[in-house]
Parts: structure tokens; sequence; C-alpha cells
């Protein structure tokens, strides 16, 4: 019982936090405001897995907490790369190939991680550009991922 009500809670906080993700998506508000917001998403994800540690072991709940805040960091470039691919569906027969095609020509990455690295880097073209914007992803990216253990701390402290 305690191993189906921990994957309930497990499986109800990736649930809203996808689900946030997906409303942050249509309000269109600024990358930077989209950034600190995530910070809540990973403290609901981190609280899910602390709250299920005990049934899973710490070691699996860490290793679970680490693959959803990097899936969760990446839904928007995820989702953002399909849709890109159904915006050129409308006007070309092969969109795939010709949004990689577009993506490797600007940022030598295709698919969802090329989408990804062309949102941070845009069309910046020095490296010290380049290097400025990797560093603020590094930074949110690190701030998520101190939210997101902070949640599975205090979950795994209130059992």
């Amino acid at each position: 019982m305690k191993f189906l009500q921990s994957l309930f809670v497990f499986g109800l906080g990736l649930g809203i936090a996808i689900l946030l993700k997906m409303v942050l998506r249509e309000f269109e508000l600024a990358k930077d405001i989209i950034a600190w917001i995530n910070t809540v998403i990973f403290v609901v994800i981190g609280f899910a897995c602390g709250y299920q540690c005990r049934c899973f072991g710490e070691t699996n709940t860490v290793i679970m907490v680490l693959a959803m805040s990097i899936f969760l960091y990446l839904f928007n470039s995820i989702v953002g790369y399909y849709e890109f691919v159904d915006a050129l569906s409308l006007q070309y027969n092969n969109p795939e190939q010709i949004a990689d095609a577009f993506l490797e020509s600007k940022v030598g990455s295709s698919g969802v991680w090329g989408f990804y690295v062309y949102g941070v880097i845009g069309e910046a073209t020095n490296w010290l550009g380049k290097l400025i914007l990797w560093a603020i992803q590094l930074w949110f990216f690190g701030l998520s991922l101190f939210w997101a253990v902070l949640g599975w701390a205090l979950a795994k402290d209130m059992q």
C-alpha cells in the first residue's frame, strides 16, 4: 500500500509540474520570468520524489530527482521543437529534415538538442556572447536543481 501511495504522490507531482510548464508556455511570458517560476515547479517534483523515498530508497530517488529535473528543464524545448516541425509541415513535405538542416546550419546540432541550443544562444555569433548565455542557462539549471533537492530533503525529513 505504501508503494502505491508513494507512486501516486510521485505521479501527481510530475503531473502538476508538467501542467504548470504547459500553462506557463501559453502565457508567453519573458524567458527570465519563466526561469524564476521554474524553481517552484522543481520544488514540487523534488517534494514528490522525497515523499516516495521510503519505498524506493535514497539512491533511486536522487536519480529520479536528477532525471526528472533534466526532463522538465528541457520540456519547453521538446514541445517547441515539435511545434516548429508542425509549423513547417504546412509548407513542406519533409518538415523534420528541414528543421534539422536549419538547426544544424545555425548551431551545429539537430533535433530537440539543437532546438535547445538555438534557444539558448539564438543568433549570438561571438564567443563571449555565447559564453554569457550558457552561463545564465547553467545558473538557472543549478538553481532549479537546488530547489528540487531542497524539496526532496524537506519531504524526506517530514516522514
